[in-house]
């Protein structure tokens, strides 16, 4: 067999459902990145967008869907251009307009609105799969679970039936489902976006990534996590002038202490204060970690900001350390 069979036969696209692979086809295979609609924020997949009432959650959305809908950036990260279906169950036509003008909505973003008459059920899941493949759209956002799942949001099995069939619609078709949901109310505990999404865990834990807006002390934040999102939370401030939320530069985005993540990190820091490369390979050695593990918390790295990619010397390729924006010289 040659090496571009070889290549063919563990190309990813060739797995399938109902098969039984061995670790060898799994390691071997080449699985390409997660599509990305913000990077290190929005992937492929089915997510909720959750937060308490009036906090500002359909700003957010909105937001986002203008940003991906024009290509523009969103709280500072960058965006695929792609179409947009939002389903905004809460908002009559006129508040859409309003709100829309608000935030500076251009006539051409490529962002449509359907209305839709009832809540979401088997037949209207067929025909919003039909429209997202007829119209291409890359990012779906339903505005609010409440109404759009007139379930028993604390039935497992009722959560489950609701919103299974969308998320792997979503994986299936590449694209992203944003769902608005509410917060529980508050408990003892610390907030976590994963716990506190209203009714059953089950909803959790379909969930590819989870947002969470929160408010603590009059400080507003962004809380993500996700099985291809880096953890991370965002200090934002919301600009009254045009209704954008903003990341107001004080993200806390530094590794967690005795993470994988902040031991990759701090041996890259090691290998630059000695004035060597670092890279995959080097950073692996040093730790007598895989080489594959390196490279998945370096990836998460560059999405929270803290390094990024140097100039390749042949096969190698060297991470240098984000610089620090007090150490930039303007003058």
């Amino acid at each position: 067999m040659t090496s571009s069979e070889i290549s063919e036969q563990q190309s990813s696209s060739n797995f399938t459902r109902n098969t039984i692979y061995s670790v060898s086809d799994i390691l071997s295979a080449d699985f390409p990145d997660p599509n990305w609609l913000v990077q290190g924020l929005l992937p492929e997949g089915f997510g909720f967008l959750g937060g308490r009432p009036k906090v500002g959650k359909s700003w957010l959305a909105l937001q986002l869907a203008m940003a991906i809908g024009t290509g523009a950036s969103f709280l500072g990260r960058s965006t695929t251009k792609a179409g947009v279906l939002y389903l905004p169950y809460e908002d009559n036509p006129r508040r859409i307009k309003e709100r829309s003008v608000m935030i500076g909505m251009p006539l051409d973003a490529s962002v449509d609105f359907k209305i839709m008459p009832k809540p979401i059920d088997r037949n209207n899941v067929l025909i919003l799969q039909a429209a997202v493949e007829q119209k291409n759209y890359k990012l779906v956002i339903i505005d609010t679970a409440a109404r759009a799942f007139q379930i028993d949001h604390n039935d497992a099995e009722a959560s489950l039936k609701a919103i299974d069939e969308l998320q792997q619609f979503c994986l299936e078709k590449g694209i992203s489902l944003l769902v608005v949901d509410h917060h529980r109310k508050n408990s003892m505990f610390e907030s976590n976006p994963v716990d506190d999404i209203s009714g059953s865990t089950v909803k959790s834990g379909v969930a590819d990534f989870i947002w969470g807006l929160y408010k603590h002390d009059g400080q507003f934040s962004l809380r993500v996590i996700g099985r291809d999102v880096t953890e991370e939370e965002i200090a934002l401030n919301f600009n009254r002038e045009n209704c954008h939320w903003e990341d107001t530069g004080n993200s806390r985005n530094e590794p967690k202490p005795n993470t994988k993540r902040s031991i990759v990190f701090e041996a890259m820091q090691e290998l630059l204060n000695e004035g060597k490369t670092a890279t995959t390979q080097r950073i692996a050695e040093r730790l007598g970690m895989k080489n594959s593990l390196v490279s998945r918390e370096l990836k998460q790295l560059l999405n929270l900001g803290l390094v990024l990619k140097g100039d390749k010397k042949g096969v190698e390729q060297p991470y240098l350390l984000m610089p620090d924006e007090n150490d930039i010289d303007t003058a």
